[in-house]
């Protein structure tokens, strides 16, 4: 009886070990997390829309396409990796962040609720 009970608080242990992270990681929330539109003021029917997401993650959704990549907060800046370790920095606002583009130009987003 005496093993059986150990080995049962063994495996609960373990289970508690192996959620804790899965569970602490969702309890967080980046103040940074959420939906950006873009202000396109020069380019009228044209859209852009940034999802940001609590671990990091995020979408650059427009018209023609559907960018994933990581991003994170340095220094008053957004830096966000996409794929093939390009990265693209914007300069963060009170409403939300602009994004200088070379060649595109400047790409300005503000937080929706």
């Amino acid at each position: 009886m005496i093993k059986s009970s150990v080995e049962l608080r063994v495996a609960v242990l373990g289970i508690i070990c192996l959620l804790l992270p899965a569970i602490a990681s969702c309890s967080g929330s980046h103040p940074m997390a959420g939906r950006y539109k873009g202000v396109e003021e020069d380019n009228p029917g044209s859209y852009s829309f940034i999802e940001l997401d609590n671990r990091g993650q995020g979408v650059w959704e427009t018209e023609i396409d559907y960018v994933h990549f990581t991003w994170e907060i340095r220094d008053g800046e957004i830096w966000m990796f996409v794929q093939g370790g390009r990265e693209i920095r914007g300069v963060l606002t009170p409403e939300g962040f602009d994004i200088l583009l070379p060649e595109v130009g400047i790409f300005v987003f503000v937080r929706q609720d």
